[in-house]
């Protein structure tokens, strides 16, 4: 069975949770790492977009095997996020519509 078919970073961080979770902890952290090879700038930001729950799930493996590198690669994308989201805020707010992260205009 081929376990990398999955198109990483579409759905492949659940996958690799559940290799963990069922005890195939190797398949995980390979699944893990193609997914890193897939460039972050291709992916959304949204709850759907696939960034946000890349990084969280680098940031429960980096705890699960002790990795400086998947905490570090966590962190950029929080701060990709971050900057993206800021920047949807402030285009938004520039241009007079309302968000749900900042007051309507009066």
């Amino acid at each position: 069975m081929d376990l990398f078919s999955i198109r990483c970073r579409s759905g492949a961080p659940g996958v690799a949770h559940a290799f963990w979770v069922l005890g195939r902890p190797d398949e995980a952290v390979e699944l893990v790492d193609r997914a890193r090879a897939v460039d972050p700038d291709r992916l959304g930001s949204s709850l759907y977009g696939g960034l946000s729950g890349t990084g969280l799930n680098l940031l429960s493996f980096a705890d699960r095997c002790d990795s400086a590198a998947y905490r570090d690669e966590a962190d950029q994308i929080a701060t990709t996020v971050r900057r993206r989201l800021e920047e949807r805020l402030r285009t938004r707010t520039e241009a007079g519509q309302a968000t749900d992260l900042a007051p309507r205009p009066a």
